[in-house]
C-alpha cells in the first residue's frame, strides 16, 4: 500500500508555516521536486534561508511548512530515520535557517538576537516511477487528446520537428480526481518515489510512514493514493460561495418604480472612530 504526502498543516493552530526569502536559491533557480538527481557537488551549503517578519511563526515540525522553497523540508530526525531505513535516493541539502524576528511582531525595547536553526535539510527525491494506471484513474492532463492517442494522420503531424509538445510526456497529468497506481511496475525495494506523470506528489511505501508514525515524527500528513483528489469537497464548495445575480428591471418595473415617492434622507449620526491599533 502507498501514501501521498500531502501539503496540509498536521496542526493549523500551533505549526508553523513560514515564508522568507533565499538570495542563493533564487540565483541558481533549482526545483527540488521533480524527481530528478541534482549536481550536488555544484551547490553550496548550507543555504541560508531567512523568514518574513510577519511569517506564522510556531512549532519548528519535522516536516516543516516552507512556502518559498521548492521542495520538501525535513527535520535532522527524519533524514537520520529515512538513512536508518536504508532510503538510499534523496539527496540533502542542509539548510541555515535563520529568524531576525524570533518575537514577530512584538514590540521589544531591544531588537534580540536572531534564532538560527541549523538541522533542516531540502529532501531532493531522485526517482520518477512511470506506473499510474491510466485506464482506472480518472485524471485531466495537460496536453488534447489527439497528442495522448494519436491517428496515423496525427502521428505524422506531431513528428514534424516544429511540433512544440516533441520534447514533452504527453500523459502529463494536471488534475486527479481518481488515481490508481500499477503496483507491478513499483520496484519493490523502492520506498519514496515521485510520479513520472505528475512528479510533484511525492509517494511513500506504507513501511516508512508506519515507521514516521511510530517515531511520531512531527508536520507528516499522509493520505492512501487511493484516496487522494486534488477535486474540492463539497463542505469546502460550500464555502465559496457564488455571488447572486442580479435579475435587470423590466421598462415597465422601471416604469412602476418611478411611481413610488421618493424618500427623504434623515441624515445619520457621525460614525465613532476606533483606534484598533494597540501602543
Amino acid at each position: 500500500m502507498h501514501y501521498i504526502l500531502t501539503n496540509k498543516i498536521e496542526d493549523d493552530m500551533t505549526d508553523a508555516i513560514l515564508d522568507g526569502e533565499s538570495d542563493y536559491l533564487i540565483r541558481i533557480d533549482t526545483l527540488f521536486n521533480e524527481g530528478l538527481s541534482l549536481p550536488s557537488d555544484d551547490i553550496d551549503t548550507p543555504i541560508s534561508f531567512t523568514f518574513d517578519e510577519y511569517t506564522i511563526r510556531g512549532n519548528m515540525t519535522d516536516h516543516l511548512n516552507v512556502n518559498s522553497i521548492p521542495g520538501p523540508v525535513v527535520s535532522l530526525k527524519t533524514k537520520t530515520l529515512f538513512e536508518k531505513l536504508n532510503v538510499n535516493n534523496i539527496e540533502y541539502y542542509q539548510l541555515k535557517l535563520r529568524d531576525e524576528f524570533p518575537n514577530g511582531d512584538k514590540e521589544y525595547l531591544i531588537k534580540p538576537k536572531p534564532q538560527i536553526y541549523n538541522n533542516y535539510f531540502i529532501a531532493n527525491v531522485a526517482g520518477l516511477v512511470d506506473c499510474v494506471y491510466h485506464e482506472r484513474s480518472v485524471l485531466e492532463y495537460f496536453y488534447p487528446p489527439e497528442l495522448r492517442n494519436p491517428d496515423e494522420e496525427a502521428l505524422t503531424n506531431f513528428s514534424n520537428e516544429n511540433n512544440p509538445f516533441a520534447n514533452e510526456n504527453p500523459n502529463d497529468i494536471d488534475l486527479v480526481t481518481k488515481l490508481v497506481l500499477d503496483e507491478t511496475k513499483i520496484d519493490p525495494s523502492l520506498k519514496v518515489f515521485r510520479l513520472f506523470d505528475k512528479p510533484d506528489l511525492l509517494i511513500f511505501h506504507e513501511s516508512i510512514v508506519n515507521a514516521i508514525r511510530k517515531d511520531k515524527l512531527s508536520g507528516f500528513v499522509f493520505v492512501p493514493v487511493e484516496e487522494y483528489t486534488d477535486v474540492i469537497k463539497d463542505e469546502e464548495a460550500k464555502e465559496n460561495k457564488e455571488p447572486v445575480a442580479v435579475k435587470a428591471l423590466t421598462d415597465a418595473e422601471q416604469k412602476e418604480m418611478s411611481k413610488i415617492p421618493e424618500q427623504k434622507e434623515h441624515p445619520s449620526p457621525p460614525k465613532r472612530k476606533f483606534n484598533f491599533f494597540v501602543d
